[in-house]
C-alpha cells in the first residue's frame, strides 16, 4: 500500500497517495465564487482529465 500526505486548508482535508502526487505537485485549487465552483489550476498540463497526453 502507498503511503499518503495530508494537509488541511481553510477547514478542508485534501489526502494525496504518494503515487499520485506527482499529479498535484504545483497545483492550485481554489473557489471561484462567481461560478460557485471549485478550480484547479496545474500549469504542469494542458489537460487536467488527459495529462499525458501531449
Amino acid at each position: 500500500m502507498a503511503s499518503a500526505f495530508s494537509v488541511e486548508q481553510s477547514g478542508i482535508l485534501f489526502a494525496v497517495t504518494e503515487d499520485d502526487f506527482w499529479y498535484v505537485d504545483g497545483m492550485t485549487i481554489d473557489y471561484d465564487h462567481d461560478m460557485d465552483m471549485v478550480v484547479y489550476h496545474q500549469p504542469k498540463f494542458d489537460d487536467l482529465h488527459h495529462p499525458l497526453q501531449t
